[in-house]
């Protein structure tokens, strides 16, 4: 479920009506994530200005990409910091492998000191 958007036929047809009534129907769409494979090959010939926007075509209508590298390379960033968070946080609190998950020390593989060249790589020094 699109959970409120319109879709492209309901587009059509309202843009439609309002042509047939004389009226000229204006609008902004949102490309839900799940159709951004439609744009690969739209977004690989779009070319950008000075200001960081890019006009192309797409399912009829007009489509403006607008694209900020700084904010861009900022958010990917935090992505990546907050994605070796969780992956760091799973190696604490993940399951032990070889030995009990009761807690307890003794028999369990994850009980032993690893070689420093097998540590779990967020464990690792950043460099």
């Amino acid at each position: 479920a699109d959970r409120g958007l319109l879709s492209l036929d309901n587009i059509d047809t309202l843009t439609t009506l309002a042509d047939q009534g004389g009226r000229k129907l204006e609008f902004i769409l949102a490309v839900p994530a799940r159709r951004y494979g439609e744009l690969v090959e739209i977004f690989r010939g779009l070319a950008f200005d000075e200001a960081g926007l890019a006009e192309a075509g797409f399912a009829a209508h007009r489509l403006f990409v607008a694209h900020d590298p700084l904010r861009a390379a900022e958010q990917s960033e935090k992505r990546r910091a907050r994605i070796a968070e969780l992956g760091c946080a799973g190696v604490r609190t993940g399951p032990r492998s070889g030995g009990s998950s009761s807690g307890g020390s003794g028999a369990g593989r994850g009980d032993r000191p690893r070689p420093p060249g097998l540590r779990p790589r967020c464990l690792q020094p950043v460099h």
